[in-house]
């Protein structure tokens, strides 16, 4: 009798052990912040579907984009990598946050041609801020390759995203043929150097021109 009650504490002791270490395994995930986009800040991308661009060049080549999606969607993100998580933590990926975020694509003419837009929010468990992120990248043609501008903003203004980021502002500029106003002049800044290296945005108007490497400047046609 006394052993079989020896026995009932051991099997008690490692049925408890058990239970507290699968309760210190459990997956707690928790909320912690949600990112939306105002109306207002949306606007700092133009477009809407169906939106025809044509653009110019001063050798006469043009090039002709029109928007064919423009979508805003919520994304969530947690603070350990799907990777890392199964490795390390029992598939728990920990806390997350929901974000907006807003792509749009203008596909063009040329079949190596096409320019896209992405508004998003930094992942804020790498960067300890709500600031927002507009990406652009432009494909002329193939002769000209591609040009990738990142750049923070605000409601109705583009920033630097960092303290050596090239960023210039023209309260009145003439693009080609046009007069604009609030234009932003934006660098592209990948490393190395190739593709278009200049780009030229409006908040109200959008890409109103870009410039290749060697200088040759793409401008849009207005009515």
């Amino acid at each position: 009798m006394v052993q079989l009650k020896r026995h009932g504490r051991i099997y008690f002791f490692w049925i408890l052990i058990l239970f507290v270490f699968s309760g210190c395994s459990k997956c707690v995930q928790n909320k912690v912040a949600d990112f939306a986009f105002s109306p207002d800040e949306l606007l700092i991308n133009p477009y809407v579907e169906g939106d025809t661009l044509l653009f110019t060049s001063e050798n006469q080549d043009s090039i002709v984009y029109i928007c064919t999606k423009r979508e805003l969607r919520r994304s969530k993100y947690y603070e350990i990598s799907y990777e890392d998580a199964k490795l390390y933590h029992d598939d728990c990926m920990g806390d997350y946050y929901e974000t907006d975020g807003d792509l749009t694509i203008l596909e063009g003419s040329d079949s190596s041609a096409g320019i896209a837009i992405s508004l998003s929010f930094l992942n804020s468990f790498l960067h300890p801020t709500d600031a927002k992120e507009i990406s652009l990248q432009i494909h002329a043609n193939f002769e000209n390759g591609i040009g990738i501008f990142n750049y923070y903003f605000e409601e109705d203004t583009i920033l630097k995203s960092n303290p050596t980021q090239l960023l210039y502002f023209y309260p009145v500029k003439q693009i080609g043929p046009t007069i604009f106003t609030d234009v932003y002049e934006l660098v592209n800044d990948t490393i190395p150097k190739f593709g278009i290296q200049k780009a030229y945005y409006s908040i109200t108007d959008g890409v109103i021109g870009f410039e290749s490497k060697d200088g040759l400047l793409f401008y849009i046609n207005t009515p």
